[in-house]
């Protein structure tokens, strides 16, 4: 079982590198335009980089002619302090079925390259999944930051994630992000309470249409004053101020987090404001001639064709 420390800080993980081009441009990020900001984002205190994930490789080699373990070392020599990490889920593309020893060579690979860590998720949360994929990456020698997905349906209540929680404390993971999973937990909890509350019948019986309400002023006054009557005994409730204090704790706790590396998020923004100036240029660049970026310079034509 894996023993976490107390969580009583926020820590960043950058995924400018990973999925900042992946959502926003399709993957077309080459490896020439990240290495300008590489050592900046080594400088700027994350406790990761994400810089790869297996949706890379196809478009590296076959649309934009890079290599991507050349781009995993080329990072790897500039970003020395901070670990370099790559993402998995069950399969390596999109729904297709990976066979394990194809999964087994990737990771040697991506470890062999200069990847620390895997960033493992499943849709599912399924444990028996969860250990195959943390045996796999212990074997190539990379850590394991263990993903529990958040989704909002009947099956997902506050039991099913304790108890996913609890089956993932059994593996050797390096990270669970088992604060946030509480505070979202006290979140649900508090607005749980609130749409209790706020559903109650008072609020639908407050007049809605001021201009048909006008044209009996009397009627109008009656109705708006026994409205706000209800209103008021709603908003005096012992139930309204408990779930208020509920809240107000909850926000001092991700306050106290804020506050506990205040230093250390201050860094961290002013060397993200010196990547974005570094940034600047190529997204001018992007916006002048975006065929440039996104598919970078047209191949040599060989002359010897006719």
């Amino acid at each position: 079982m894996t023993t976490f420390p107390s969580v009583n800080a926020i820590r960043f993980v950058d995924t400018t590198l990973r999925d900042g081009h992946l959502s926003l441009w399709a993957s077309n990020m080459r490896t020439d335009m990240m290495l300008p900001i590489a050592e900046r984002l080594d400088d700027a205190g994350f406790e990761a980089i994400e810089v790869m994930s297996s949706a890379f490789y196809k478009k590296c080699v076959r649309d934009l002619k890079d290599d991507p373990w050349e781009r995993i070392r080329l990072l790897k020599q500039r970003i020395g302090r901070t670990p370099l990490r790559s993402i998995r889920s069950r399969s390596m593309l999109a729904f297709q079925m990976t066979d394990p020893a194809i999964a087994d060579l990737w990771l040697e690979r991506l470890a062999a390259n200069g990847i620390d860590e895997l960033r493992t998720s499943d849709p599912s949360n399924t444990p028996l999944y969860w250990k195959q994929a943390v045996d796999a990456a212990k074997r190539a020698g990379l850590k394991t930051i263990l993903n529990i997905i958040y989704s909002i349906s009947p099956k997902h209540t506050d039991e099913y994630f304790i108890q996913r929680t609890r089956e993932a404390a059994k593996l050797e993971v390096a990270r669970i992000s088992s604060e946030t999973t509480g505070l979202l937990t006290d979140l649900r909890q508090v607005t749980h309470r609130l749409q209790g509350i706020l559903s109650n019948s008072a609020w639908d019986q407050a007049p809605k249409n001021i201009e048909g309400a006008s044209r009996d002023v009397s009627t109008a006054a009656r109705d708006a004053a026994a409205a706000a009557a209800r209103l008021r005994q709603i908003a005096e409730s012992d139930e309204f101020r408990r779930v208020l204090s509920q809240l107000q704790q909850t926000l001092a706790r991700i306050d106290r987090l804020v506050a506990g590396r205040e230093n250390d998020v201050a860094a961290t923004l002013n060397n993200l404001r010196q990547i974005t100036e570094n940034l600047r240029e190529l997204s001018d660049n992007a916006k002048r001639y975006p065929p440039g970026v996104l598919f970078g310079e047209p191949p040599k034509q060989d002359k010897r064709r006719p």
